[in-house]
Formats: structure tokens, sequence, C-alpha cells
């Protein structure tokens, strides 16, 4: 009868058990639904059926929102390739360009340049002792056009301000108006009977160096209040510079780190402890201790065109987006973009107000 007491006790006290086992798997499962944590951790008592004593075991659970971080970062992976910007590493350790090819669609027409206000010099030590140096003036066409474009369509109309009353007449009727079409533009002057010459080409978008570079070594991952912290070995980054770069600057929230072929985000960071939690932005790769991250910079960031002006000149330039994948050119030239060149002030800091016919002079 005693035996029969005692397994009824212990099938209760199973039951009991078994009841807290699956409250608290209930209340763990709809916190990881809530949480902002990486993890949730679970308790659960467990006895070994040979001996019969029992133990606590600890099981972390990927929280919802970490796991929706997880397949943010697998799309936007994908979007990356789809968009063409991304690259395959293949078992031979070669990479890859994965492109998409839309229809063959012309570029949109190009909108909303201002007018340059500055130029800056271009040297050539070997024509300096025969002429001045060339003077350039730069156009943002950063979202004018297509980011994976490095090249454009320009026409520069040149007017013949032979004085000062040619001069005057193209800034009143030509400079002072913003909305002038290639066509208006062409119309204008030969109904006014004005002499000017075309130059068109296809230029080529300067190189450009990655803002910023820096590297930082993986001391250590710990897991604190439920989220995967990184220790790094410093928290500083700098300039890319031909002389020894000073790391200056300091990671703070919002900062992107590469490691691998894939990029985090920081959101969170703990600058004393130097250390930083990161989320998934674009891969899979594990981030490992005594690996490094590497500072990321985004591709495309600039899209800047130079075109070289000279002395007293009356412009007006005009753009075209080039389609690379089809060799197409836009369809419509942009709005007229003129100016006079003596107008314009020498792009340094340091210098003060310096216009290119003082230059000249």
């Amino acid at each position: 009868m005693a035996n029969e007491v005692n397994s009824f006790t212990q099938t209760v006290q199973d039951l009991v058990d078994n009841a807290n086992i699956a409250l608290e798997f209930s209340s763990k499962i709809n916190m990881s639904l809530t949480t902002q944590e990486d993890t949730v951790k679970l308790s659960v008592l467990e006895v070994d059926e040979i001996t019969g004593d029992s133990s606590t075991v600890t099981y972390s659970i990927p929280s919802y929102n970490k796991i929706i971080n997880k397949v943010n970062a697998i799309q936007q992976t994908v979007d990356t390739f789809v968009k063409g910007e991304g690259k395959v590493l293949l078992n031979d350790g070669t990479y890859r360009e994965v492109k998409t090819i839309p229809v063959a669609i012309s570029p949109r027409k190009i909108v909303d340049i201002p007018k340059p206000t500055t130029f800056k010099t271009k040297n050539n030590w070997f024509f300096e002792s025969l002429m001045f140096p060339q003077l350039i003036v730069s156009f943002d066409l950063k979202n004018k056009i297509d980011d994976r474009s490095d090249r454009i369509s320009s026409r520069r109309v040149i007017f013949d301000n032979y004085d000062d009353i040619e001069t005057q007449w193209f800034l009143d009727n030509i400079a002072s108006k913003t909305n002038l079409s290639y066509y208006d533009t062409i119309s204008l002057l030969n109904s006014n009977n004005k002499r000017y010459w075309v130059d068109e080409e296809i230029k080529e978008l300067p190189l450009y160096t990655r803002p910023y570079t820096g590297s930082f070594i993986i001391k250590e991952k710990k897991t604190i209040n439920n989220k995967e912290w990184y220790i790094l070995n410093t928290l500083n980054y700098g300039i890319p510079s031909d002389e020894p770069v000073i790391n200056n600057l300091q990671l703070s929230i919002g900062n992107q780190l590469r490691y691998n072929n894939s990029i985090y985000k920081i959101d969170g960071i703990e600058v004393n402890e130097m250390r930083v939690h990161l989320l998934p932005i674009v891969g899979m790769d594990h981030p490992t201790v005594n690996q490094n991250f590497d500072i990321y910079n985004v591709p495309f960031s600039q899209k800047i065109v130079d075109l070289p002006v000279g002395y007293n000149e009356c412009n007006s330039l005009f753009f075209k987006g080039v389609n690379d994948d089809y060799n197409l050119i836009g369809d419509d030239w942009s709005n007229a973009i003129s100016f006079y060149s003596n107008e314009l002030i020498l792009e340094d800091g340091n210098s003060g107000e310096i216009n290119i016919k003082n230059c000249m002079i």
C-alpha cells in the first residue's frame, strides 16, 4: 500500500513539474516574441532516468527580434545581388560578379543640378612651364545617375563673348535662366545671330579613395543581458593618407563593420569596455575571436564629374546618363547649367575669395 502511495505521490509531483515546465516554456516563448534582446534563457529541471538525480539545464532561445534581423540580412543580401552590386565566391577561390540585367531602358533625364560657384586647379607638371594649371568645375550627380555608372555624356555650348557687351548679353539672357532645354538654348542663340561652339564628349567619373580605414581585432565574445557583444582591441579608425594614418575617429552607433563578405551595423556600444553589439545587414558569416572587423564604407557614395573650363568663358553644360549594360545614353539632355567662368571662386578655404580672373592676372 505504501508503494502505491509513493507512486501516486510521485505521479502528482511529476505532473506538477511538467506543468511548471510547460508554464515556464510558454512564458519564455511569449517573452521571446516581444523582447529586444538577442536570446531568452529557459531553465528546465531534468531527471536522470537511471540515477533519479535531478539537475537544472538552461537553454538559450533566439528571440523573434534576432530571427527577424537575420531574415532581413538574407533579404538585403539577395537584394544586393539582384541589383547587380554583389560578388560570388566560387570553390576555386575566385570571384564572379552577379548581374541581373533588366530590359533595355534609357537613363532618366538628369535634373536639378545647381550652377557651379567654385573651381579648382589640376596641376600638370609636364606642361607646367608652358601653360597655366587646368581649371576644373565639379558636379555632384549622386542619385541623378545609376550608381553602377562610371561615365556620362556631356555637351558644352561655348558662347563667343568677344567683348563685354556679348558677355552681358549671355548673363542676362541665358545664365539668368534655370529651365532652358538644349533646344531652347540653341534656338535662342541662333535667333539672335550669336556665335558659339559645341563640344561633346564621354566623361569618365574619377576614381575615389574610400573615406575611412580601420581594422578591429575581436578579442572576445560575451553574452551580457541576453545580448551578444564583441570585445574589440580598439574603437578608433582614421582617414586614408599617404602619411601614417592617424586613428583619431571613434566608432559610434550607426557605423558599419565588415567581416569577410558580411556587413554589420553597430546598434549598441560601451566605449569604456570597448565592446559593440551588432545587427547583421548583408551576408551570413559568423565573426570569431582573433579575427578582424574592418570599417565599412558604402560603395557608390560619390558620383562627381569634373569638367575643364577656361578663362573668360561663357558656358552652357548639358548631361545625359549612360546605361552601361546596353551602352545606351539618355533620351533627353539635362536643362542648361549656364555660368560665366570669371565669376567662379577658387575652392580653397585658405585663400579667401579668389576668382578665375584674378588667378590669371
